[in-house]
């Protein structure tokens, strides 16, 4: 529920001296709902994309803005992290944003790219502005409670990681992808982001998106899902 996203987004920023910055996916399933259809191309996923840019910021827009908050828009390719000059650019932008108490929500500019469609759901990118920014932490949402040992979609006896150092590839193969048409990424690409991410220096919390006090309770010491470091 995005209206409960918020909620704790705003909880943090108001009981917390943290700075937050919002990566989000959802653009291209928001854009193919408009359309009512399920994209089977890249043109396709393009083009929901566009449309569902707009959805998402208006309903961000709508949350955000009824506490008093004010939100930009920022969107990215992986290519834009990856030059030294772009870089810097993002960095000014991104602190200045957060100098004025305006929260950034990053999106991936999947209008213009095709990697990041076909790679993951946002999760890479994620973990290339954690690094961009020196952040302490990432925090990486999905729909499962955490890292379980094995598919918990498929193994009733799955049993939740709470913790894992030095994630190796080996183990990264063994996790699932998305199966869903109208997303990206699954667990694997969230593990692919946090080996970029701890590689950083910024740890990593993969938690349970759909919890009313996921971010709320990892600040204040309350561990539901899995958290990665070196």
């Amino acid at each position: 529920n995005l209206g409960q996203l918020v909620n704790q987004i705003i909880w943090i920023k108001e009981h917390t001296k943290n700075k937050v910055i919002l990566v989000t996916s959802a653009a291209i399933t928001c854009g193919s709902e408009k359309l009512n259809i399920i994209p089977k191309n890249t043109r396709e996923k393009q083009a929901a994309a566009a449309i569902g840019q707009l959805e998402l910021l208006k309903n961000y827009s709508h949350f955000f803005e009824a506490k008093g908050y004010k939100i930009a828009q920022v969107l990215l390719t992986r290519d834009n992290l990856i030059s030294e000059k772009y870089k810097q650019n993002i960095t000014n932008t991104l602190n200045t944003l957060l100098s004025h108490n305006v929260i950034p929500i990053i999106n991936e500019n999947d209008t213009i790219s095709t990697d990041e469609i076909t790679f993951g759901d946002n999760d890479l990118l994620s973990a290339l502005v954690s690094k961009t920014m020196a952040a302490s932490t990432l925090v990486l949402l999905t729909d499962q409670r955490g890292v379980f040992n094995t598919n918990p979609n498929e193994d009733p006896h799955a049993t939740l990681i709470p913790n894992i150092t030095n994630i190796s590839q080996e183990f990264i193969n063994k996790m699932p992808g998305s199966t869903n048409p109208r997303s990206k990424g699954g667990m694997k690409s969230k593990l692919m982001a946090a080996k970029k991410a701890t590689e950083s220096g910024v740890s990593v919390y993969i938690a349970f998106g759909r919890s009313e006090t996921v971010l709320i309770d990892y600040i204040n010491g309350i561990i539901s899902g899995t958290i990665i470091s070196t």
